[in-house]
């Protein structure tokens, strides 16, 4: 289950404890009126990978998570401080300000971590043109913040994480300000100390500083496109932002990317 239509529709990891054994989750979208288009929910299919046979075998399909109509779009994982396990980090809307994060191990994935805390994800009202499932959900890569975007709302939380014990325990900052129905991928960078915002319909990409005293006023805005939309924001191993371009026209995806030194993020 699940749709290229979702903003972060899947997740492959490898399954804790095993060599040759992966996680893939997958979130499930929502059309325009709210409603779910495929499946309600968050689902994993497990699967093995023989090396020498380069082949891949089925062992689980669309394990059920949740059925929750209301999970959002956005996914994300971080390893669990026990150096061995993970979490998986989903967010509720349909009028609720939830964090809801899921041990995941060796035995699969586990009763999630419920961390009422931050903004309140509506239903969908006026003048929102989207579902407010729709939106992004980041982590730092000290794994001690998450940053969670809605399409809706227009605004992004950055919260404090633990992830020891799956705990979201305050906000840090929320950011507003944006566009209704325009704010959508968010991103740190590699040393946590800016956060990146991409308004998608505008093409505008923004920099936060996330050490000043005031971190809404420390927006700047990095640049504009010309062409296509833009879409995700991804921090990758080489240190670079990369991000997407979506042309309508021909149904494509150009990656681009950022060089954080360039964007004052070192």
């Amino acid at each position: 289950k699940g749709n290229i239509s979702s903003q972060q529709g899947s997740l492959i990891v490898q399954k804790p404890g095993s060599v040759n054994r992966y996680y893939i989750f997958t979130s499930v979208p929502f059309d325009n009126l709210g409603n779910n288009t495929n499946a309600n929910g968050i689902y994993y299919t497990e699967i093995e990978y023989d090396f020498q046979a380069k082949t891949i075998t089925e062992i689980a399909k669309n394990t059920v998570i949740t059925t929750d109509k209301y999970s959002m779009e956005a996914l994300t994982m971080v390893p669990n401080a026990n150096g061995t396990d993970l979490w998986l980090i989903s967010h509720k809307a349909g009028g609720s300000d939830e964090y809801q994060i899921y041990p995941v191990t060796s035995n699969g994935v586990g009763t999630p971590v419920i961390s009422a805390i931050g903004q309140n994800i509506p239903l969908k009202t006026s003048p929102y043109l989207y579902p407010n499932e729709i939106g992004a959900i980041k982590a730092n890569s000290c794994y001690t913040q998450l940053a969670l975007s809605n399409l809706g709302t227009a605004k992004i939380d950055v919260v404090d994480f633990d992830n020891a014990t799956g705990k979201v325990s305050s906000v840090f900052a929320t950011i507003d300000g944006f566009a209704v129905n325009d704010l959508y991928s968010i991103e740190f960078s590699s040393n946590g100390n800016y956060l990146y915002a991409i308004e998608y319909q505008a093409k505008k990409i923004y920099q936060f500083d996330l050490k000043a005293t005031d971190i809404k006023a420390s927006k700047v805005l990095l640049g504009t496109g010309t062409i296509a939309r833009l879409g995700q924001l991804q921090l990758a191993p080489d240190g670079k932002i990369y991000f997407t371009q979506h042309q309508w026209a021909n149904g494509g995806f150009i990656g681009v990317y950022m060089n954080q030194t360039f964007l004052n993020s070192l």
